[in-house]
Order: C-alpha cells, then structure tokens, then sequence
C-alpha cells in the first residue's frame, strides 16, 4: 500500500498548493514592488508597495489584482500577514520574526501562526544565508517544504529562484521571501 500524500500547508488556501514541486522567479525592483512567475514565465502573483517606500507595508495580489495578503512591518524585525487587504486582528494570520544567526548574512526567521498565541515552538522555521539560499522548515522538524537562491541582483532587480514542495502553498512561501528580502535590504 502506497503512503498517503502529506497534508497540504494552505496557510492562504488550498488553491495554493501543487501536486508537484513548483518552480517559481522572484523579482523584486528597486522600488519594492515584485512579481511571482512559474516556470513558463506567467506572473501568478505581484507585491505592491506604496508610493512611499518608508511605509511598512506590502499588499500581494493575486494576477486579477485582488488583495489577497497584507503586510505589515511592526517594530524591527517583525512582520504580520493579514488576510487581503485587512490589518485588522482577526484577519491575521501569521506573525514572522527574525532572529540572528552565526555569520554575518545567515538569518533565521521563525513563523508563528495566528492560532499560536504561547509562541514558544515555532509553526514554520527559515535557516540560511540570504546572500545565497534559505531553506524553509515545517516547525521544529526537519521537513523542508521549499528553498530559495538567490540568483542575482542586474538593474535595480533582486532575484530569486524558489523551489516550493509539493503540496506546500506558493503564496505563502511567496510572501516569506518578500519578508526575507525587507529584513535584508
């Protein structure tokens, strides 16, 4: 008997998540704004920034241009993720927060869902170096359910090749990447 398939991490939504490994380019302009392409080329989502890059706050929509996520930088170092456009409390739905790691680029980034008020055990864990690759974890385990490279910076352009596992949500993902790169501008 085949083992069942692992149960999807829909952090955003079920809709979200492959059956396959899902290869996705990141690319972020100078101005903050990004977009998420597959491999194909075709954008499936952008991160807006307001005019005014000091505002702490991102929106990512999806291809329609519909909010499907907000996020807030709260004090230094810390991040919340709302459902659509929201900044209300009961549209959050995780909380990231960077800690220090050995070496002068490696970070880590611990991911605390809305539901996780003890935050003493992290949902979702980051570990790497940011002038290179991260590697996303599933709480204190050691399964991983994507990677990110950072392949280049050309033309004001940071990218990066993100590699989301199967049945993981590419939103999410996404919008942890977006968290990374604000942390490490």
């Amino acid at each position: 008997m085949a083992a069942a398939a692992p149960a999807p991490v829909a952090v955003v939504g079920s809709q979200f998540c492959a059956p396959q490994v899902l290869a996705l380019t990141q690319t972020a302009k100078i101005t903050g704004s990004c977009s998420v392409a597959d491999a194909s080329g075709t954008v499936q989502l952008r991160i807006n920034v307001p005019l005014f890059r000091s505002c702490p706050r991102r929106v990512l929509l999806r291809t329609a241009g519909r909010p499907l996520l907000s996020v807030q930088r709260k004090v230094p170092g810390t991040w919340q993720v709302f459902r659509g456009g929201s900044g209300s409390a009961g549209d959050l739905l995780f909380t990231a927060k960077a800690r220090p790691m050995a070496g002068l680029k490696s970070l880590g980034l611990d991911v605390f869902l809305a539901g996780n008020v003890a935050r003493n055990v992290a949902d979702f864990k980051i570990r790497g170096d940011f002038c290179r690759s991260c590697y996303f974890y599933l709480g204190n385990s050691d399964t991983m359910i994507a990677t990110m490279n950072r392949m280049n910076n050309s033309l004001g352009r940071r990218i990066f090749g993100v590699n989301v596992f199967p049945h993981d949500g590419y939103a999410f993902i996404s919008v942890l990447v977006v968290i990374l790169d604000g942390v490490n501008i």
